[in-house]
C-alpha cells in the first residue's frame, strides 16, 4: 500500500528475472546456487570461470527440486516441534538454504541460531573450537569467489565442490545442529529413583 501496485510490478517483472543471471555466482549459497555453480555455471558478470563435470541445466532444476524440497519439508517438520527460540532459528536456515540466491552478506541473519548453538554449548565444551570456526567459516568472504580486478580465473569443479561450496555446507551444518538442539529439547527428562 505504501509502494504502491507499479513497485512490486516492475519486481516481479524486472528485478526477478534479472537475477537469475547471478545464481550461479560463486558467491551464492543457496542450495540452488550450490547446484548451478557445479552444473550449469553462468559466468556472466564476474571475473571467475567455473569449469563444470558436465554441463546440465535439467540436473540443477532437479537436483535443486529435491535439495531445497528435503530442506524445507524437514525444516516444517521440526519447527512444529520446537520452541520457539529454536524453530526462529531453524527457519532463518532453512530459509537462506532454500532462497534462489544467499549472499554471503546474508549470512549475518546466522547471529541468532549461533547463540542458541552457543548457548546450549555448556561450559568446557570441547564442540566450543567447531563452532568458532563454523563461525568463521559462515562469515568469512570467501577470498576465491572475487579476485582482484581484471583478473579472470577458472576453476574446475572439484574446486567448486570444496572451496567454493564450504559456506553452504556451513548452513548445512548449522541446520543439523539445530535439528539436533530440538530433538534433544524433547527428550523426556530421565526417572530418577525415588527418595525413600
Amino acid at each position: 500500500m505504501v509502494l504502491g501496485t507499479e513497485a512490486h510490478l516492475d519486481y516481479f517483472s524486472l528485478v526477478m528475472p534479472s537475477l537469475q543471471n547471478y545464481v550461479g555466482d560463486p558467491v551464492n549459497c543457496s542450495l540452488r546456487g550450490h547446484w548451478t555453480k557445479l552444473f550449469n555455471p553462468s559466468n556472466n558478470a564476474i571475473e571467475v570461470t567455473l569449469i563444470p563435470p558436465i554441463h546440465s541445466p535439467l540436473l540443477v532444476k532437479i537436483l535443486s527440486g529435491i535439495s531445497i524440497a528435503t530442506v524445507v519439508l524437514a525444516g516444517l517438520w521440526y519447527c512444529r516441534k520446537a520452541s520457539v527460540d529454536l524453530s526462529h532459528a531453524l527457519a532463518w536456515v532453512v530459509m537462506l538454504l532454500a532462497s534462489p540466491i544467499a549472499w554471503d552478506h546474508y549470512l549475518i541473519l546466522l547471529v541468532f541460531p549461533l547463540i542458541l548453538i552457543w548457548r546450549n554449548l555448556g561450559p568446557g565444551s570441547r564442540w566450543g573450537i567447531l563452532l568458532l570456526i563454523l563461525i568463521i567459516c559462515v562469515q568469512a568472504r570467501n577470498p576465491y569467489s572475487h579476485p582482484s580486478e581484471g583478473v579472470i580465473r577458472t576453476f574446475h569443479w572439484p574446486f567448486t565442490v570444496t572451496i567454493l561450496s564450504y559456506q553452504t555446507y556451513a548452513l548445512l551444518a548449522t541446520g543439523l545442529w539445530m535439528v539436533f538442539l530440538i530433538r534433544h529439547e524433547d527428550r523426556p527428562p530421565k526417572n530418577l529413583p525415588d527418595e525413600a
